[in-house]
């Protein structure tokens, strides 16, 4: 169980007045049982938020870690969600941070999502911290009593000038490249971290800026646990001409690597690796006396448990 890959990135930052939606699409395909941890910093125009909705097109709806911490300078804020997919998603589907009723000028602009996947079966446990300062040492604040076997998940923005002020993860921690809105001048960056603990205790995100900034930042625990994100295992079942006899085979052309049992051949079962987030290409190959046919299998990660039933006619798959 471990990180996948960034997500979703997202950012904006050409000024004047912005009130649509902050959208991007997925950066891989990911499975139903994804875990995924994204952070939204966006502008307030002088408004408090209390909440930001975040939700995709196949329908996962992500929850709120937290409260959003407004403190940023400039009436900017920053928010943090998880969510388990319940609907697998391609890159051709789309997050969105919902609409913000933001008014004119520069600041209004300086939106950024980032998002990470986890092949993780987690669960929040509740607590939550977070803090804002301007330094360069980024510290969360503490989630306390924190149990045994947890993945950690903290999000900072700051200030970023013209996107060139750089951030370290603290020890343990790993970031991910940040993204920075309207990096000509007066950016705002955007980095999220992850950690895996073993030892029940204290959490706190910790990170380094290359130099002293106005910053908001806050950490999550999530319990692992439980079962992994679940497999599709399809089976392909190649019936015979009753006048002609076969030997077929069943090789991986291309994809994440699958396994492939042949003890029942004819029949072949294909069991998905997990994450499974590109599609895999098999080759099933087939003879009937001086005759070779071939048939390209090619299994998505958005579809269901399912089989498939190719007969050999003697000169063809069908």
């Amino acid at each position: 169980m471990a990180y996948i890959s960034e997500a979703a990135r997202y950012a904006r930052g050409d000024g004047g007045s912005f009130t649509a939606d902050a959208s991007t699409n997925y950066l891989g395909n990911y499975p139903a049982g994804t875990l995924i941890f994204l952070a939204v910093s966006a502008p307030t125009s002088g408004t408090a938020w209390t909440s930001i909705s975040v939700i995709d097109s196949t329908g996962n709806t992500y929850t709120q870690i937290g409260t959003v911490d407004t403190s940023m300078p400039a009436n900017h804020l920053m928010a943090r969600f998880y969510c388990v997919l319940t609907n697998p998603v391609t890159t051709s589907d789309t997050i969105t941070s919902a609409k913000l009723p933001v008014g004119g000028g520069s600041n209004s602009q300086k939106w950024t999502i980032l998002a990470a996947a986890f092949d993780d079966t987690a669960t929040f446990d509740v607590q939550t911290a977070a803090a804002d300062a301007a330094s360069s040492a980024v510290n969360s604040g503490s989630v306390t009593g924190g149990a045994a076997n947890q993945l950690l998940f903290g999000a900072v923005a700051y200030s970023d000038g013209t996107g060139a002020v750089g951030i370290t993860a603290g020890g343990g921690w790993t970031n991910g490249t940040k993204a920075t809105a309207s990096p000509s001048s007066g950016g705002r960056s955007t980095a999220i971290g992850w950690r895996y603990v073993s030892a029940s205790g204290s959490r706190s995100y910790i990170s380094t800026l290359a130099s002293s900034q106005a910053w908001a930042a806050g950490v999550a625990a999530f319990t692992l646990g439980g079962a992994a994100i679940a497999t599709y295992t399809r089976s392909y079942q190649v019936v015979v001409d009753a006048t002609g006899s076969t030997s077929p085979t069943l090789t991986q052309a291309s994809g994440p690597s699958a396994t492939i049992d042949s003890s029942g051949s004819p029949v072949f079962v294909i069991t998905e690796p997990t994450p499974f987030t590109s599609a895999m290409s098999f080759t099933l190959a087939g003879t009937d006396g001086s005759d070779t046919a071939e048939e390209t299998i090619v299994i998505d990660p958005r579809g269901t448990d399912q089989s498939g039933r190719l007969v050999w006619d003697g000169s063809e798959w069908r």
